[in-house]
């Protein structure tokens, strides 16, 4: 018995190694590109404010931003989405604690924005917007709109609101 094999042309193997580098250098390109641009998370939380006196606030939602990617960004604006009605709330009066805007996002950084939960109140008995779909939102310089994946906390005191 007799085994032949067929040696490959040079021009094979060479075409065989160009494609596995092109793979790798693509692989690679969309990777680095990911990797470098700026990346906004959203959240949501309850807050209150402790004085110095010993006082508390009244009762606060949080809209967080956090910038998870590699890359600086510039948040612009925020707001509250009010659900399917396409309708926003624009925080117009920014309470004093929050970062003032324009503010820029460095690399691992985070800012916070506060509303009274009274606002959000109001805005859901007057626009009949479920807290739950009530979702906060950050503007980027950039144009995007980047969304909490959550609603606002439900006031604990308020339970036919779900």
């Amino acid at each position: 018995m007799t085994l032949t094999f067929a040696v490959p042309e040079l021009t094979d193997i060479l075409a065989w190694v160009g494609a596995i580098t092109g793979v790798f250098a693509l692989v690679w390109q969309i990777n680095t590109r990911r990797k470098s641009a700026h990346r906004v998370k959203v959240t949501r939380s309850r807050s209150m404010i402790s004085y110095a006196s010993g006082g508390m606030s009244a009762p606060l939602v949080c809209i967080g931003a956090t910038n998870v990617g590699a890359g600086p960004v510039t948040v612009t604006n925020w707001g509250i989405a009010l659900g399917a009605s396409k309708q926003n709330l624009t925080v117009v009066r920014p309470l004093s604690v929050s970062t003032p805007l324009p503010h820029r996002l460095e690399p691992g950084a985070d800012m916070s924005l506060f509303v009274e939960l009274d606002d959000l109140r109001r805005a859901h008995h007057e626009k009949r917007a479920p807290y739950r779909s009530m979702r906060g939102w950050v503007g980027l310089a950039t144009g995007e709109k980047v969304r909490a994946r959550r609603g606002v906390p439900v006031p604990s005191d308020i339970a036919d609101s779900r």
